[in-house]
């Protein structure tokens, strides 16, 4: 698990995204937090113990992938794009899963980001991460669309 410390930034549009592949099932696992405290309007993305992927926000789950469970030792994408025009949104292999949450509360967060665990590192990501990339700023998703392809450039 890996932590990063900043200033703190408005969140009014951000995607967080990742390639992920999950080594075991039954355990919740977390691939990225915002959060310091529960609850706290910054969210938190997990896989709960029925292998379904959840979006977390202000104490609650506000979107849940009822349909599309994350497979099991295979690569995934995996991503979050927050709009302030189309709402909040997850995505497995670039296609929506999960209603559209609109979130009226702006996110703050210059605490902490924690990539493979919570906050409290007792929900460790049980498996690899690859080309993970948070953008602040940009909706990268807003629609369905094709999972990347290759790694991301550095510009």
């Amino acid at each position: 698990a890996n932590e990063w410390q900043g200033s703190p930034i408005n969140y009014a549009e951000y995607t967080f995204e990742c390639w992920i592949y999950r080594l075991g099932i039954g355990l919740q696992q977390t691939i990225f937090d915002l959060r310091t405290t529960e609850p706290q309007a910054n969210p938190l993305l997990f896989i709960d113990t029925s292998n379904i992927l959840n979006y977390w926000i202000s104490g609650s789950a506000r979107i849940a992938s009822l349909t599309n469970a994350v497979a099991v030792n295979t690569w995934t994408h995996v991503a979050v794009s927050r709009s302030a025009v189309t709402g909040t949104k997850m995505f497995i292999n670039g296609v929506q899963s999960g209603v559209t949450y609109s979130d009226p509360t702006t996110i703050y967060s210059g605490i902490k980001l924690f990539i493979g665990a919570d906050h409290t590192s007792s929900t460790l990501f049980g498996g690899y991460m690859e080309d993970i990339r948070h953008t602040v700023g940009v909706a990268r998703y807003t629609t369905n669309t094709a999972a990347p392809t290759r790694a991301f450039s550095m510009r």
